[in-house]
This record gives structure tokens, C-alpha cells and sequence, in this order.
């Protein structure tokens, strides 16, 4: 739409973000492995990871976590 979009943190999102955006001053803020942004499979890996590690979320999944807020 051409808007700024605007989204709201936690407090510890907003420390987080602060200390990223400090390390990198230019590019993606979140990063994988070899410092590279993470990509769509990387990001649906990781919660795959999650979703072994927590059995009682079986449907976890980026695009749910996204829609709960």
C-alpha cells in the first residue's frame, strides 16, 4: 500500500531489536547460520525444531504464531 507499517513490540522485543539493530547497522536484523538472513525454509525448520521439542503444540507453526496476535 506504500504505508509505514506499524508493529507494536514487548519490551524485550524492543531491547532485542535495539541490540541487533546495533550489530547490524545495514541489512536483515535476524540472521541464521554464517550470519545470512534467514530464508522461508530456514524459518520453517526452526519451528519444526520447536515442535519436537514442545509435543503439546503440534500445529505451531510460523503462520499460526503470526495470526495469534
Amino acid at each position: 500500500t506504500g504505508r509505514d507499517r506499524i508493529v507494536y513490540l514487548t519490551p524485550a522485543m524492543m531491547e532485542l531489536s535495539k541490540t541487533l539493530m546495533a550489530k547490524y547497522p545495514e541489512g536483515p536484523l535476524f540472521r541464521g547460520k554464517q550470519n545470512k538472513p534467514m530464508s522461508k525454509q530456514a524459518i520453517r525448520l526452526r519451528f519444526q525444531q520447536l515442535r519436537r521439542k514442545l509435543p503439546h503444540l503440534p500445529h505451531f507453526s510460523a503462520y499460526t504464531y503470526r495470526h495469534t496476535y
